[in-house]
C-alpha cells in the first residue's frame, strides 16, 4: 500500500471519529452498550479487566474511538472462543504495533490454533451423535420386539465399532434375570474425553 493511500484511509479514519464540530468522537457507556447489543455490566467487566481505559468526567465514563474500535474487536474474540488472556496480546500488539504486521501474525497464528481446536470437537461432537443415534436404534429396535435384543446388540457393536459395551442396568436387575437372557439394554458409558472441560464463562452477553 502506497504511502498516499495510507494516509488517505487514516485521513478518512479520522474524520469518522469526529465530531462535525471537529471534536475527537466519544461515547457514553450506553452508546457502546446500544450499539453492540451489550449491558453495561459486559463493558464494565472489559474495564476491569483492562482491556478498556475510559476517561472519567467525575462519574461519568467517558469512551473514545480507540475504547470503541477496542470493544468491538473483544466482541469479536470472545464470539470465535478467544480467552481474555489472548484478546489483550492482541490489543496490545496493536498499541506498540505500528504497522500492525506482527499483530496480524499473530492473530493468524491464533485463529488457526482456533480452527484445530473446533474442529476437534466437531470430530468428538460427531463420534458422539453417531453413538446416539445407534443406541436409539437399538433401544427402538428392542421396545418394538424383544426377541430381536441381541441381533440389535451386534449392529449396535457394529456401527460403534466395538468401543462402547452395554451394560446391565444394576447387578440387582442383573440377578433377577433368566440366565438364559442378556442383561438388559443401558445406555453406553460416555466416551472418555469426548469433551473438553472449560472455565465457566461469565454471565455476560457475547
Amino acid at each position: 500500500m502506497s504511502d498516499t493511500t495510507r494516509r488517505a484511509r487514516s485521513g478518512a479514519a479520522d474524520a469518522t471519529d469526529r465530531t462535525p464540530a471537529g471534536r475527537a468522537r466519544t461515547y457514553s457507556i450506553a452508546d457502546l452498550a446500544a450499539a453492540f447489543g451489550v449491558t453495561h455490566r459486559t463493558i464494565r467487566y472489559y474495564e476491569d479487566h483492562g482491556l478498556l481505559s475510559p476517561r472519567r468526567e467525575g462519574q461519568v465514563r467517558v469512551y473514545s474511538a480507540t475504547d470503541r474500535a477496542r470493544l468491538s474487536w473483544i466482541l469479536r474474540g470472545k464470539r470465535v472462543g478467544f480467552s481474555l488472556a489472548e484478546i489483550a496480546e492482541l490489543l496490545d500488539l496493536y498499541s506498540y504495533d505500528r504497522d500492525r504486521t506482527a499483530q496480524r501474525r499473530r492473530t493468524l497464528e491464533k485463529c488457526r490454533e482456533r480452527i484445530a481446536a473446533l474442529t476437534r470437537q466437531r470430530d468428538d461432537i460427531d463420534k458422539t451423535l453417531g453413538e446416539l443415534t445407534a443406541f436409539c436404534a437399538l433401544v427402538d429396535s428392542v421396545l418394538a420386539d424383544p426377541s430381536v435384543e441381541a441381533e440389535a446388540r451386534a449392529r449396535f457393536q457394529a456401527a460403534v465399532g466395538g468401543g462402547i459395551v452395554v451394560r446391565p442396568c444394576d447387578d440387582a436387575t442383573a440377578a433377577t434375570a433368566s440366565p438364559s437372557q442378556d442383561p438388559p439394554v443401558q445406555a453406553p458409558e460416555p466416551v472418555s474425553g469426548s469433551s473438553a472441560e472449560a472455565d465457566p464463562p461469565p454471565d455476560l452477553e457475547r
